[in-house]
Order: C-alpha cells, then structure tokens, then sequence
C-alpha cells in the first residue's frame, strides 16, 4: 500500500477555480470503478480505494488523491523484494514505477541481484 493525500477542493469564486482547502492522510489499496445514472445511462469512472486512519474505507476521485512516496522510495521497495528473492514482485513494482516491458522489468531485476 501507498501512503496518499486525500484532497477536499472547493471552487473560489474569485478565481474561478478549485484550491484545495484541505488534506488528510490515507492509504491507497487500489483502482476502481464507480458510476452515476443519467436519463441516458450508467456513466463508468474511475476511483481510488483508499484506507483512511481511523479505518474506514472510501472511494475517491482520481483528481482528489496524491501519492505521498517518490521515485527513490519505490525503487529501494524494488530491491527488498529482489533482495528478499521475491522477483515476480519486484518485476511487477518496476513495471508500475517505469513503464518497462516485463522483459526489461526482468533483466533490471536480474542485474540488480547481482550486485546485492
């Protein structure tokens, strides 16, 4: 799980835009989906499930969640797991965190045991 930032925005009359009024801290567990009914339809969009501290649960929209770990902190979470000999997790991190085929994902992996 990652450490996130629950936004409350509200929009400001003055200029015309929405500013974050507030910030609370949460854990996000994972992508979902949600929907609204209109006459036409079900409109599909997606949330973030995050855990909040005092344990509950809550849907969040995508533009109101920001990610509390960098780039550096989720890189050393790719060499526990290649450390630890866990090497599909460690693959399927680096893939989340670059974008890399799991080809790629696979022999960065393989490189950095290596040098452990």
């Amino acid at each position: 799980m990652r450490k996130v930032k629950v936004l409350t925005k509200e929009y400001n009359k003055e200029t015309r835009k929405m500013e974050v009024v507030s910030e609370t801290d949460g854990l996000f567990h994972c992508w979902g989906n949600s929907f609204m009914e209109f006459e036409s339809g079900p409109a599909n969009f997606t949330v973030a499930i995050v855990e909040m501290q005092a344990g509950s649960c809550i849907m969040v929209d995508v533009d109101n969640i920001r990610f509390c770990d960098s780039t550096e902190q989720r890189l050393e979470l790719v060499k526990i797991y290649a450390r630890a000999g866990k090497i599909v997790n460690a693959v399927k991190e680096y893939v989340k965190l670059t974008g890399a085929s799991l080809k790629d994902a696979k022999e960065y992996v393989d490189e950095l045991k290596g040098t452990l």
